[in-house]
Formats: C-alpha cells, sequence, structure tokens
C-alpha cells in the first residue's frame, strides 16, 4: 500500500515546492490538484514531472471538477476539461484522472437524480473514459453526485461499462466505513482519507468522527494493492508537522493490520 498526499492542502501554494515537502516528509505520491496545473506550458508541466522525479516521489494524478447532470453550459466546460487534463497526465506521467459526475453544492446527488441525469452522466463518461483508454479515470465517491452510495457506484459503473473507469473510495457519512468498503473493493484503485468530511474536521483523521483507524486496518489486513491518499482540504491551508504526524499515525494503524475490528 502506498501512501499519498493531495496538493489541494496547499491550493495556492507552489506546487514545486509542495511536491518537494511531500517527498521529504515520507509519501510515496502526490495528487495534483487541478488549480496546480491548469494553464501550466509542457514547459511547466515536463518542470513538474522532473522535480517529482529527483525528489524521489510519484505522481499518482491529477485532479479537475467536473460537471455532468446540471446544465449543458457545465457539461460542455466538463468536456473541454477532460481533453485539457488529459493531455496534461499524459505530461506529467500520471496514471489517473479523479473524476465526478459533479461537483458543488448544487450538484445533483441520486436521490434526486432523473432517468435523463443518469443517461447524460453514461454516455458522458463513456466519451470521458474513450479520450484515454490507457489511464484510469477514477470516480470519486461524494455527496451530491451519482455516486454518493454504494448501491449507485455500482450501478454507474455498469451502466458505464468501461474498462478503464474505477472508484476513489472516500467514506460515506453512514457508519459503515469497512463495509462500504468491501462492498465496493473489486472496482476501488485509490482511496481518500479526508478528516474534513467528518463530524470534527479539526479533529485530524484520528479524531474527526469517522473511523478511519479501522478502515485503514481493513486496508492493511486484505492487501489493499493501491494508494491512500491524505486529503487536507481546510481553505485555510495545511501545516507541515501536522501532515507528517499524519503520516505516521496512518502507518501504525497499517502495522496493526492483526487487530479484529
Amino acid at each position: 500500500m502506498k501512501w499519498g498526499f493531495c496538493t489541494i492542502a496547499f491550493r495556492d501554494g507552489d506546487v514545486l515546492e509542495v511536491i518537494r515537502k511531500a517527498a521529504e516528509t515520507g509519501y510515496d505520491e502526490v495528487e495534483i490538484i487541478g488549480k496546480h496545473i491548469d494553464g501550466k506550458s509542457n514547459q511547466d508541466l515536463d518542470e513538474i514531472r522532473e522535480t517529482a522525479r529527483k525528489a524521489g516521489i510519484g505522481i499518482s494524478g491529477v485532479s479537475p471538477y467536473f460537471w455532468l447532470t446540471q446544465n449543458e453550459e457545465l457539461l460542455k466546460e466538463s468536456m473541454v476539461v477532460a481533453e485539457r487534463f488529459v493531455a496534461m497526465a499524459r505530461r506529467l506521467g500520471a496514471r489517473m484522472i479523479r473524476t465526478f459526475t459533479d461537483a458543488g453544492p448544487t450538484g445533483i446527488g441520486s436521490d434526486v437524480a432523473t432517468a435523463e441525469h443518469w443517461r447524460i452522466a453514461v454516455e458522458s463518461l463513456q466519451k470521458i473514459t474513450a479520450m484515454a483508454p490507457e489511464l484510469l479515470f477514477a470516480v470519486e465517491t461524494h455527496h451530491k453526485t451519482l455516486a454518493d452510495t454504494p448501491e449507485t457506484c455500482k450501478q454507474l459503473l455498469k451502466k458505464v461499462d468501461r474498462p478503464n473507469l474505477k472508484l476513489i473510495y472516500q467514506p460515506f457519512q453512514n457508519g459503515q466505513i469497512t463495509d462500504d468498503f468491501i462492498s465496493l473493493e473489486p472496482d476501488v484503485r485509490h482511496v481518500h482519507l479526508n478528516p474534513h468530511i467528518g463530524a470534527n474536521p479539526k479533529g485530524g483523521l484520528a479524531d474527526c468522527g469517522l473511523d478511519y483507524e479501522a478502515l485503514i486496518r481493513c486496508l492493511a489486513r486484505r492487501n489493499y494493492p493501491y494508494a491512500c491518499a491524505v486529503e487536507f482540504c481546510d481553505p485555510a491551508g495545511g501545516n507541515w508537522d501536522e501532515i507528517r504526524e499524519t503520516l505516521a499515525w496512518c502507518r501504525r494503524q497499517s502495522h496493526a493490520r492483526t487487530d479484529n475490528g
């Protein structure tokens, strides 16, 4: 299991410095938020890739936003975004593009989605995944999207039916953090560890109100072979001491894999 770091923690910072610090802190990979690369020249992207290589850290993926189900204008914008980020992912040597069916507070959740919302999302994801068959498109499980329950995640993947569409598992807030992962495990290719979706977002992973301890131990026991990415998304910015201790805490939980629960 690899440990990743999402650069969104320093969304307004210098991505080159974030990459170097993540490597120094001990992370294996970085997941680069779209803001850090959108609009960059090929020369800039080459510098990012080379900085990561010299630092000894991988680039797991890039993280744009898509809005497939709200309106025609946002859908058209999303398709342009997808083309742009495919090119950037290839240039950076990333393996994954984080994918949403929708984003933001006006996103369409499965509880209100119509058959037309589903049709548009499915057809759009088929077009997006066809842009780069060699890349992984990973739908993040998230509220106010069609991937907001384990059942609708499975339904979405079945309807799209493309081998390069899989899941990023971010826990649902239903108290079933390990059971939900196990239910989706065959299609999970990345995990987000995000304290800010818990009831106590200032508590860090250990005390945010979601049982990340149980999840990490479950992943370790089941020999989960992909990456877990720590995602601090507080707009106030990240703290490298906390980020370093979070990685140490995650590794302690993974080493305690033989515990029950």
